[in-house]
């Protein structure tokens, strides 16, 4: 018998007919427990390998876990499971995780899940209401709703079933099946990975769930509200990375947390100038803002609007950013014009390029129908200059940050709650290492997670592959065991905590190493057991296991396919989008740059081969090897791999033959003189140094600009210090603003204590930005420039190159 946190059904209905059913969530919880675990069992059982993604037989799989609806302990995410067309190599088992309130809601509603199969023969709303045992479930029409942009299907949603519905549902590009259509839930929670399109292939406009049973007993509710306190006291809100604040703020802001939240995160509603509002926050508040505000040369909502004319029509803000950015560089490389793709290219920035590109994305218009295919696809489509031109990125790539490099490749899409682990643990040694304020993971701090979490002090240097293949398979096996609890990723796990130790302007802020076994003591007050950090490792490493097996029956080839995009592996990294030094933590401590790092195959594939042996896989082949699985209590699954040829007896390790290539490959590039890491960073001086008047003169004509009417009014009731330090003639100048007015320049004997704005550079720069040969970004992306300031303040200062 399930604990009472489980609701015990999981809700299945055809499409097809209309016919629904019941799955006992018994029989999947004692191996899997709940969410991602239970999901990805159903869909193994549910979806052959010959289905294609937008297939009837598709099963779409919306899933919680067994804390949701719980209050304050940050356990009511949840996650959509299919097939999908939105990855990278052939159709694969896909996922997204979300937040917001349809998880509790559904939980409300007596069920810990629903499976969705067929395909109706015209728009239908899945509606689903109950609780205490009563349950009703019926299909109605969408025929009113067709085209209906998601964010207002939300709305109507509540016009029609009532205001307490919860609903998630997809907007026009779902319905046109496009491959990276996304999907919108209750709370401004949005979930990529496909789904949108799986949903549109089954003419399934929304579902909308209305609970009524609202207890939701833990077996321990004392124990789980002094967890959620102990939590809470340890204040661990938003935090500067990368020496900068991406939260947005101000009065245009407020807090938007999902059910059950405890946290501080970045989770915000934003209300624009025009009254429209939304959740604002993470890669797609950011995606267009640097375009929008130096195409206006001012700060504007365009980036906001931009924002939600995406979750509009219902596709994923990663996948429209990775087209913009290649069509930024397409135009200024002249790979492609105006004529070759119907858009007016440079008035990217704007608002009207975005809705040009999406509705011609949506309809599959001319070169949207290229557009619709994603960048990476349309790129190789178009070959030439034009491929040439696509880049991979991501903030926590494999150049940057080694610790995720083998995260990437066994993952049918970006595992961003995977890469987040490391990935943010050296964004916030970035900003200490940075000198920011409040920063509190120093070095100490990410060699004891590494110790803690990644399996030992070769993981904190971030300059080699030694010890990475080991910490991949911990967070993977932790991450993993948290999507089954569908725990909050801003919370868990607990890596580091900040400790203030004083009080007033004495207090000192540092950090201490945090708790892996946290998530295990939330799941013992939830539902009992004896859960620990080790059995939920095992849990991670079960669904793990069995992922690879989906992948390997749906043509993943291992040895060909488990490895990063090419560019990765052949082209060194020349920056980072918040970092131009890109600095991590190296040997011994050392602060160095990961500039022109790449990530070697000589390297990666005897790491790879030392990853697979960790897994107990077979490093000859890659394949899983059937007395291991049958160890995890995956005897079937071995079952099913080796009638499909895709299993192996015993595990070996790499021949002999192999071994041999590869040592002979490192010592020829070690004898050709290969940079391991780089100590030093920046760029040659652009000319002698000025004197003191050649400054002044030059600062004078800054404080010009911010009279220019084209700009001014990004600037009103400015009260900021701006230093400029000069470290080639050892000097501090400042500009100081006044209610928005620059005061005349003027020479600082030592520098001040927390201008809110910092520069730093050879005096040659400000002479060549002055100039007009390179602007503020250039410099920065060149490391001529370095700055320290808030993001948003740095935004508007773009506008200064609008003023010649």
């Amino acid at each position: 018998m399930l604990p009472g946190a489980y609701r015990g059904r999981i809700l299945t209905i055809n499409l097809n007919d209309g016919s629904t059913g019941t799955i006992d969530t018994a029989d999947y919880a004692p191996r899997y427990l709940g969410g991602r675990g239970i999901a990805t069992a159903l869909y193994h059982e549910l979806v052959s390998p010959e289905t294609r993604a937008l297939d009837p037989d598709n099963a779409l799989i919306a899933m919680t876990g067994p804390l949701a609806g719980l209050p304050t302990i940050g356990g009511s995410r949840w996650g959509l499971f299919a097939k999908s067309a939105d990855t990278s190599k052939r159709e694969h088992f896909c996922y997204g995780n979300l937040g917001g309130t349809f998880g509790a809601e559904l939980k409300f509603a007596g069920l810990d899940g629903l499976v969705i199969t067929g395909k109706a023969d015209k728009p239908v709303v899945l509606i689903i209401s109950g609780g205490n045992g009563e349950r009703e479930v019926r299909l109605e029409s969408a025929e009113q709703w067709r085209g209906m942009g998601a964010e207002s299907v939300l709305a109507a949603m509540k016009d029609s079933f009532g205001a307490k519905v919860k609903t998630f549902t997809t907007g026009p590009a779902g319905e046109a099946m496009i491959p990276f259509a996304s999907v919108l839930a209750e709370g401004g929670a949005s979930c990529s990975g496909g789904m949108g399109a799986v949903m549109g292939s089954k003419n399934l406009k929304a579902v909308v769930v209305r609970g009524t049973d609202r207890s939701i007993p833990a077996v321990n509710p004392d124990a789980l509200k002094a967890i959620a306190k102990r939590i809470r006291a340890w204040d661990r809100g938003n935090v500067k990375v990368w020496g900068l604040d991406f939260m947005a703020q101000g009065p245009k802001t407020r807090k938007m947390p999902c059910y059950g939240c405890m946290a501080n995160c970045l989770r915000v509603k934003y209300t624009a100038s025009d009254g429209s509002a939304g959740k604002y926050m993470c890669q797609s508040r950011f995606f267009y803002m640097a375009l929008a505000w130096a195409y206006c040369g001012k700060e504007n909502d365009i980036a906001f609007r931009a924002n939600r004319l995406c979750d509009e029509m219902g596709l994923d803000t990663w996948a429209v950013q990775d087209l913009v950015d290649w069509l930024v560089r397409c135009r200024d490389s002249g790979a492609l014009s105006d004529a070759d793709t119907g858009l007016d290219l440079k008035s990217i920035g704007s608002l009207e390029f975005v809705e040009s590109l999406l509705s011609m994305i949506v309809e599959r218009r001319g070169f949207g129908a290229l557009a619709a295919q994603g960048a990476e696809r349309a790129a190789g489509e178009l070959g030439g200059a034009a491929e040439a031109e696509f880049r991979h990125h991501d903030p926590y790539e494999p150049r940057y940050c080694p610790v995720n490099t083998f995260l990437i490749p066994f993952e049918p899409r970006i595992p961003i709650q995977q890469l987040h682990e490391a990935g943010l643990t050296v964004a916030k040694w970035s900003s200490w290492a940075k000198g920011t304020e409040g920063a509190h993971v120093d070095t100490d701090v990410v060699r004891g997670i590494a110790d803690r979490f990644w399996g030992g002090a070769a993981a904190a240097d971030f300059t080699t592959l030694d010890g990475k293949a080991n910490a991949a398979r911990l967070i993977q096996d932790r991450q993993l065991a948290k999507e089954c609890l569908c725990v909050c990723d801003w919370m868990y796990p607990v890596l580091d905590i900040p400790v203030k130790e004083g009080d007033g302007d004495t207090a000192v802020l540092h950090g201490i190493v945090g708790d892996p076994a946290l998530e295990a003591e939330v799941l013992r007050a939830a539902i009992g057991g004896d859960w620990n950090e080790e059995s939920l490792a095992e849990l991670g490493s079960r669904v793990f296991q069995l992922q690879r097996a989906i992948l390997l029956r749906e043509g993943q080839r291992p040895l060909i396919d488990d490895v990063l995009p090419a560019e990765w592996h052949d082209v060194p990294l020349d920056g980072h989008v918040a970092d131009p030094d890109c600095l991590v933590p190296g040997p011994g401590g050392e602060t160095v740059s990961r500039l022109g790092a790449k990530i070697d195959m000589d390297d990666y594939l005897p790491a790879r081969d030392e990853f697979y042996t960790l897994r107990g896989w077979d490093a000859r082949s890659g394949l899983q090897v059937g007395s291991r699985l049958e160890a995890m209590g995956l005897g079937d699954i071995a079952a099913d791999l080796a009638g499909r040829g895709l299993l192996t007896d015993k595990a070996r390790g790499p021949s002999i033959a192999a071994r041999i290539a590869r040592g002979l490959r490192r010592l020829a590039r070690s004898a050709a003189g290969k940079v391991s890491r780089r100590k030093n960073v920046g760029a040659e001086p652009m000319g002698p140094s000025l004197d003191h008047d050649e400054i002044m003169a030059i600062l004078g004509r800054e404080t010009g600009k911010y009279a220019d009417e084209r700009i001014a009014h990004n600037f009103t009731g400015w009260n900021k210090a701006m230093q400029y330090r000069f470290p080639d003639i050892d000097a501090w100048y400042l500009i100081r603003m006044a209610d928005g007015t620059p005061q005349a320049p003027e020479r600082l004997e030592a520098p001040m204590d927390k201008p809110e704005i910092q520069y730093e550079m050879h005096s040659a720069v400000l002479k060549a930005m002055d100039e007009g040969i390179i602007n503020g970004m250039q410099a920065y992306r060149q490391r001529r420039l370095k700055t320290k300031a808030a993001f948003g303040d740095l935004m508007k200062l773009q506008a200064l190159n609008k003023v010649s």
